[in-house]
């Protein structure tokens, strides 16, 4: 957890970790204090010849850290070899740093120049390396922690690069409890390449377990499943075989453990569907399956056989159980139940469907954005998770989105002026494309919304460049000069690129002269088409020639 953020996997590649030293190091930087630093200890560390040190004293000390006093032991180490300090006398400097007491220091100040004179260290170079110490003291880490979480760090990131799927299975395993951070790990598993199946209750344990090359998640992590219900119906399930359909289930669990909230949410995580019933026939045959259960749960308690246990066929048993064949939810409810279960979306995800739009319109992914620099301007798309409604002191009203896209989430700040014109859009699940600038704050990156686009208007709104198809062999004149007649027709900003595939099914993309920019519309791609045929034409944001 100490590396996981965005700010701190960017400091730790600008750093380029060769060490546990610099792991150690790199946990120490990454705190309001030492972060001033951080620029200093990137630099000496590519360019050793940079480094300086205010006396020779303190070269073998500080060499580790490249020059930069980061640790609280590196301190008592310098008064003691500077000033000839005790390790008692050190160690009461420590703590006179942790308390930020200026009484405190000043009398250690005095010891440290008569110290250092003793050591033929002038009175200026001995007031100049305290004046650093005592700047020290408002952001000195201890070693000890910093290593400790150093050491932790270094056996995880050995642990995920070379046991992935283990590694993973553990970690959602820890954070069962939590949804928002399980869809985390889950969306880590998937930039990964590790598929996650969903729960299933012929196939799932409690918790998450490794299923192949795939992780399989745990029934504890379906909202409302709790440890214990979850253990009793992986124990039925290896004492009696797999469930057969909800009726079974519901016959052979304990019904005073197993109730309606229970099952509902197993079936709207789709923990069913290995039965061959999808969720609507689960739902529609819930009442009188529960009724069952209630039956053979009395039956069990007074002794008794069932009748369809006395029938010993399962065809005969299962015409008392006739499956509805109703079809699936939408995918749009499915996918809505999924979150509200699980937290996250497993069967599909509702930017799939944009996916091509998403592609086209924006021009950064969540990856990027730690790496731009401050105010740049980018697109992003997704759908809008959380939305927190803020009124600021002069009473007008803003925004803090988490927008959830095809490779993670970011946060996005809508200040008043853009919540004025797009409130109306600022709802849960709403699809956006969303113009914005680089924020960093804190040195975590984020985003100030300049506008926010529904998905349907992307291709209208955000349009600067027109992509053309279209195949070389049997290309003729005649054909070229109608479509550069039906390109002039439309004079506007944006630029066009013309996409030629070659005989050898090569792809050569020409940037158009600037002669050539048209104005988008319907008419334009219909005009194309009706010269080039179906699907040759595309708009995009223009970023780049895709």
């Amino acid at each position: 957890f100490q590396l996981e953020s965005s700010g701190m996997r960017d400091l730790a590649k600008r750093i380029g970790l060769e060490s546990l030293e610099e792991i150690c190091a790199l946990v120490a930087l990454y705190r309001p204090g030492p972060m001033a630093l951080k620029d200093q200890y990137i630099e000496c560390k590519h360019h050793p010849e940079r480094i300086q040190y205010d006396h020779p004293l303190l070269e073998p000390i500080l060499r580790e850290t490249y020059g930069v006093a980061l640790y609280q032991e590196q301190i008592m180490q310098i008064v003691q070899a500077v000033a000839g300090f005790s390790l008692s006398q050190a160690d009461n400097l420590r703590r006179a740093m942790g308390k930020k007491s200026s009484e405190l220091m000043a009398q250690q100040r005095a010891t440290f120049v008569e110290g250092a004179a003793q050591r033929d260290i002038d009175k200026k170079t001995a007031e100049q390396l305290f004046d650093k110490i005592q700047q020290f003291a408002g952001y000195g880490f201890n070693k000890s922690h910093s290593m400790a979480y150093a050491l932790v760090a270094y056996q995880t990131a050995y642990l995920k690069a070379n046991y992935p799927v283990e590694f993973m299975t553990a970690l959602l395993t820890s954070e069962m409890g939590n949804l928002d951070k399980v869809a985390v790990y889950v969306d880590e598993c998937r930039r990964m390449g590790i598929e996650v199946l969903p729960p299933d209750v012929n196939r799932s344990n409690p918790r998450f377990t490794v299923e192949g090359d795939a992780i399989r998640f745990g029934l504890t992590a379906v909202k409302n499943v709790g440890e214990g219900v979850a253990q009793a119906i992986v124990d039925e399930r290896e004492a009696g075989g797999a469930y057969k359909d909800v009726y079974d289930f519901c016959s052979r669990m304990d019904s005073r453990q197993v109730n309606r909230r229970l099952i509902e949410s197993l079936n709207k995580a789709g923990a069913f569907l290995s039965t061959g019933w999808n969720r609507h026939e689960v739902q529609e045959s819930l009442d009188s399956a529960l009724g069952e259960g209630q039956i053979a749960q009395r039956e069990r308690e007074c002794g008794q056989t069932s009748l369809l246990d006395m029938m010993g066929d399962d065809e005969t048993a299962s015409d008392f159980r006739q499956k509805p064949e109703l079809p699936e939810w939408p995918e749009k409810e499915i996918l809505a139940f999924e979150k509200e279960t699980l937290g996250l979306y497993v069967s599909s995800h509702p930017l799939a469907r944009y996916a091509e739009t998403l592609r086209r319109f924006s021009n950064a992914s969540v990856d990027d954005i730690p790496r731009l620099r401050e105010g740049q301007q980018v697109v992003v798309g997704g759908v809008l998770a959380t939305i927190k409604h803020h009124t600021t002191k002069s009473g007008k009203h803003m925004a803090f989105l988490t927008l959830d896209t095809l490779e993670g989430s970011c946060e996005v700040t809508v200040f008043s002026d853009v919540f004025a014109q797009r409130a109306g859009l600022l709802i849960p699940d709403a699809i956006v494309m969303i113009p914005a600038r680089v924020n960093f704050r804190n040195d975590e990156a984020g985003l100030l919304a300049d506008d926010i686009i529904p998905i349907e208007e992307a291709e209208s709104r955000l349009t600067r460049a027109v992509h053309i198809r279209f195949n070389t062999i049997g290309l003729d004149d005649t054909l070229l000069e109608h479509l550069m007649d039906v390109l002039s027709a439309k004079p506007g900003p944006c630029d066009v690129y013309l996409h030629c595939i070659t005989p050898n099914q090569d792809e050569v993309t020409v940037h158009a002269t600037s002669a050539c920019r048209v104005a988008p519309s319907p008419g334009l791609r219909a005009n194309i088409e009706d010269i080039l045929g179906e699907d040759t034409v595309w708009y995009s944001g223009g970023n780049g020639v895709d």
